[in-house]
């Protein structure tokens, strides 16, 4: 099977193949028969026994609360857009921005070839 190469927008424009309402749908008792499966099953002592990590001072050192430092972080500016750009990005939903951003992306890389 041939393998379609993609660009960036192409990717974040796709719709996710997840099945959401199945996944939501599912039943503790389910959740309990995989957790036995994949042995991460707790008993109702074991989960009442556990402290959270504040609890554990030597821990706490090892431990960086927020995402990791990118090398090549995105810089915040203001762009002024044609009004049905915006409109197009905004419909596309959450993370329309990164999608401009895929997109002016692309356009630059062409430009330098």
């Amino acid at each position: 099977m041939a393998t379609k190469k993609m660009t960036t927008a192409e990717l974040n424009m796709r719709q996710s193949k997840t099945d959401w309402d199945k996944l939501d749908a599912l039943e503790d008792a389910e959740i309990t028969q995989q957790a036995m499966k994949d042995g991460t099953l707790l008993s109702d002592e074991q989960l009442s026994a556990m402290k959270p990590i504040s609890a554990f001072s030597e821990l706490q050192a090892l431990v960086k609360l927020g995402r990791p430092p990118k090398a090549n972080p995105k810089q915040s500016t203001t762009l002024r857009l044609d009004a049905e750009v915006l409109e197009f990005f905004k419909s596309q939903g959450k993370g329309w921005q990164t999608k401009v951003n895929s997109v002016l992306h692309e356009y630059v890389k062409e430009r330098q070839r």
